[in-house]
């Protein structure tokens, strides 16, 4: 119940986390059955367990703070609902992208060279697909999307 900060990047080097277990008594933040570290109300994703394979973001979400997902190599599916206006701009690193952002630096400043190829590692990882069941109506987007159980895909 006594946290009531988190730096930036406080779980940069924790590449084995699997999980953030919250209070339900802290009055700043919360976590979710799948381990995530939220605000108290969870519209704002602070940060995931760097070794999940797969995060499914709630639609309480709206907001995912740069870095969230900094040293998630694991991750191979990522769910976001079209409730988040404002994905971080570093959604997910990785030495590659860095790499690329470096290259680019000459003709943009290096912060604006990072962030457009991060935007472009996660347009082309990214796949959106719409799934059905009888009129409930689904959209995933995720790395390797599928449907959820009894769902199928349009």
């Amino acid at each position: 119940n006594s946290v009531t900060t988190i730096g930036r990047s406080a779980f940069a080097r924790a590449t084995s986390l699997t999980s953030f277990t919250v209070d339900s008594a802290n009055p700043k933040f919360s976590s979710d059955i799948q381990g995530v570290l939220y605000d108290k109300e969870k519209k704002v994703l602070i940060q995931a367990p760097s070794a999940k394979s797969t995060i499914i973001i709630p639609e309480t979400a709206v907001m995912i703070l740069d870095h969230a997902f900094e040293g998630a190599k694991s991750l191979s599916t990522l769910v976001i609902p079209n409730t988040v206006k404002f994905p971080g701009a570093r959604l997910i690193t990785d030495a590659k992208t860095a790499a690329d952002a470096k290259t680019a630096a000459d003709a943009k400043t290096e912060a604006d060279a990072k962030t457009e190829a991060d935007a472009k590692a996660v347009a082309k990882k990214l796949i959106r697909i719409t799934c059905i069941k009888g009129k409930l109506v689904k959209k995933i987007t995720a790395v390797k999307p599928k449907c959820p159980s009894g769902y199928k895909q349009k």
